[in-house]
């Protein structure tokens, strides 16, 4: 078993260490956000699965040597399978604990913009709230009705049909359960050391690519013209290179510039 657990433990490390440099070649991304989405999301349960499987394997080992004639031969396992027992223990506290933080993050945005709220409509079965806010900002929040957030700064700066883009970008957030994602990267942030290149990537990643994913549901939706047009509009106001990026990428790819 402690061979065993070592192959996995080493096939593990290669995920974790690989991974991102494999994922991260090319431009492909861009264009394919979907699919570089569950590409993240599969190296990272494959890798967690692979460690998983390897701390079994080492409390299994532990038991058995239990069960059998103890001598120093098998101390080492012994002691390899309860040490990996005590730190699933630990993984596990660390789990639970940065889910209830962002739980209570998540929390405390909602009250703050419950209080804020000015006027609201249904376009089943979401609710669209407006939130007296002069900075343009946009949230979406799942729940029962899922709530879209726009604020009144941002009805000023945009036109009806680039609020409408906005309404459907967050939409896209909603059905495709970004949230559930969103939690899972954050989760991965607290539990893995900062120095794995999986965890310094996978957030940064993952923020991105489900930003290009709600984008491109809302051009199917509405228009490239009318996506597009809100970045560049909500960009130039707040001064967020990453909006104007977003909204080169649509021109190139939906609009065929470039």
């Amino acid at each position: 078993m402690l061979v065993t657990a070592i192959i996995l433990l080493f096939a593990a490390a290669a995920v974790f260490f690989f991974s991102p440099v494999v994922l991260s070649f090319g431009r492909w991304q861009s264009r394919r956000p979907s699919l570089a989405l569950n590409a993240w999301l599969t190296a990272l349960i494959g890798g967690l699965l692979l460690s998983v499987a390897a701390v079994i394997a080492l409390i299994v080992g532990a038991l058995n040597v239990q069960r059998g004639d103890a001598g120093p031969q098998v101390l080492v396992p012994w002691i390899a399978g309860w040490v990996a027992l005590f730190a699933a223990g630990i993984a596990f506290a660390v789990v639970l604990s940065a889910s209830d933080d962002f739980g209570r993050r998540l929390r405390a945005e909602v009250q703050v913009l419950r209080s804020r709220w000015t006027d609201w409509y249904v376009d089943s079965p979401f609710r669209i709230v407006t939130v007296d806010d002069d900075d343009p900002c946009a949230c979406s929040l799942a729940g029962r009705p899922p709530e879209i957030y726009l604020s009144t700064g941002m009805r000023r700066v945009l036109s009806g049909d680039e609020c409408a883009a906005i309404i459907a970008h967050e939409k896209a957030h909603i059905l495709r359960r970004h949230n559930l994602i969103l939690r899972a990267a954050a989760i991965n942030s607290a539990c893995l050391p900062r120095q794995l290149p999986v965890s310094r990537r996978f957030r940064a990643s993952v923020l991105t690519l489900v930003e290009m994913i709600a984008d491109d549901d809302a051009v199917q939706a509405t228009s490239a013209d009318a996506v597009r047009d809100a970045l560049e509009s909500i960009g130039r106001f707040s001064g967020d290179v990453s909006l104007r990026l977003r909204s080169l990428r649509l021109r190139r790819i939906h609009l065929g510039a470039g």
